[in-house]
């Protein structure tokens, strides 16, 4: 019975402390914890030094009908003059958007806008 009663507490006890495993369509969620947005990119959640993750996704950002994949998204970047770890949210800083970091629908408008791509 005791062993059941501490199972059962431990099992609790992790449910407590996890977060709801919500994730957005490129696998990251906003960890409040520990502040910022992390990816899970497939894999069970980790960290990594300076909290970049090696771990590349096939998986594209989308804006309308046209999509831009994270390697064409930091090219791009980069030729706006945005390159390094926070180039993503220096850039919607400096734009007027949301400075999350993350590349959604309105920051990559904003990137083909600036490159003349629309």
């Amino acid at each position: 019975m005791k062993k059941k009663l501490f199972t059962l507490f431990i099992l609790a006890s992790l449910l407590a402390f996890s977060h709801p495993g919500r994730t957005d369509a490129n696998g990251g969620h906003r960890d409040r914890k520990n502040g910022g947005y992390h990816y899970h990119h497939g894999y069970p959640a980790h960290d990594h030094p300076n909290g970049v993750c090696p771990y590349e996704s096939p998986k594209t950002t989308t804006s309308s009908n046209k999509s831009m994949s994270k390697t064409e998204i930091k090219k791009n970047l980069a030729a706006l003059g945005y390159t390094g770890t926070n180039a993503i949210a220096e850039f919607q800083r400096d734009n007027g958007l949301v400075a999350d970091g993350v590349a959604g629908k309105r920051t990559i408008k904003k990137i083909r806008e600036r490159l003349g791509l629309n």
